[in-house]
């Protein structure tokens, strides 16, 4: 027997069995069909023919059990791809592409509306690399992560070329490791207190990096599961010191603003939108020259109508998202 006899063996056992198991499953949705067209041709008989009717024995003993089954058979025995609705299975290479064209058209239509431009970053996270790969394979090249780790763990398996955000809280102990883990970490989104830019700014200096962008976080909601600065004194305060030449903020680059806001409060756009008028004003600076970093998946496109040059997308592209395997 040679070499790849054994493992050609069981790779077709294994699509053996997996063709049985779906084989099975379409043979029990095929008695339950039988079983439910049964009940409604006895229904729509009572109704023309008002007498009591009862359904054979065999079937008054297994109508309970049916229907317990029927009731788990679509998410539990059955394969989901059976019932996909969707052109591509979620998580393939088609899904990813079709749904990063929707988005991007959907942003090209807005952004004529408006008349500028705004730029994507994927959302990716919780999401494994290969799915970022098929972004990557379809154009998109800068991904945005919420933890730490996982955007530590993903970005040396991504082309070099990857332009990495960080969106998420940011701890004070994960700020060194991300910036000697990841030397193409391109923006920080999420500074929000004095502390966090000097240690960003000390660490840039230990790891000899010139600088890094920055966008300060900004509470436009009031909510209290929601980081950022309150859009009064505090924000031009922490503006001016990360946009200073003092060390080590002189290797901060302070390139916009950013929030989050509650969902469907579409006013929270507009305070970050006065914010920056606030601050660019504060600095000497055009408005034009601060970006906003603002809108996701549900509302990306008002996001642009505001004024919005960043939007944050990911289960619109990848999926839905799995916080187990986080």
């Amino acid at each position: 027997m040679g070499d790849g006899e054994p493992c050609t063996t069981v790779k077709d056992t294994l699509s053996l069995l997996e063709t049985t198991k779906a084989v099975r499953s379409v043979c029990i949705l095929l008695l339950v069909s039988l079983f439910a067209t049964t009940i409604a041709l006895s229904t729509l008989f009572h109704r023309v023919n008002p007498k009591p009717v009862r359904l054979p024995m065999c079937l008054r003993t297994v109508r309970p059990a049916m229907l317990r089954l029927s009731s788990r058979i679509k998410s539990s025995i059955i394969p989901r791809r059976l019932f996909a609705s969707n052109a591509h299975a979620e998580g393939s290479a088609d899904f990813v592409k079709a749904g990063l064209k929707s988005v991007r058209n959907k942003m090209e239509s807005v952004c004529k509306e408006v008349g500028h431009g705004a730029e994507l970053i994927a959302v990716s996270k919780t999401k494994p690399v290969e799915l970022l790969r098929h972004a990557y394979d379809a154009g998109q090249r800068a991904f945005g992560e919420n933890y730490a780790q996982e955007l530590i763990e993903k970005a040396p398996q991504m082309p070099d070329d990857t332009e990495w955000h960080f969106i998420g809280k940011l701890q004070s102990n994960k700020i060194n490791p991300i910036l000697k883990g990841v030397p193409n970490l391109k923006a920080v989104h999420t500074v929000h207190s004095e502390k966090v830019a000097r240690k960003i700014g000390n660490a840039c200096k230990t790891l000899n990096r010139d600088s890094i962008d920055i966008y300060i976080q900004v509470d436009t909601s009031g909510e209290v599961t929601k980081n950022g600065v309150d859009t009064g004194e505090e924000l031009v305060k922490l503006a001016e010191l990360v946009a200073s030449s003092e060390e080590p903020f002189n290797r901060l680059k302070l390139v916009g603003l950013m929030t989050i806001g509650a969902p469907g409060d579409l006013s929270c756009f507009d305070k970050l939108v006065e914010a920056r008028k606030m601050v660019a004003s504060k600095l000497g600076v055009d408005a034009s020259d601060l970006k906003l970093s603002m809108g996701m998946s549900g509302d990306f496109e008002e996001a642009i109508k505001r004024g919005s040059n960043l939007v944050r997308v990911g289960s619109t592209i990848f999926g839905a998202r799995d916080y187990s395997k986080k």
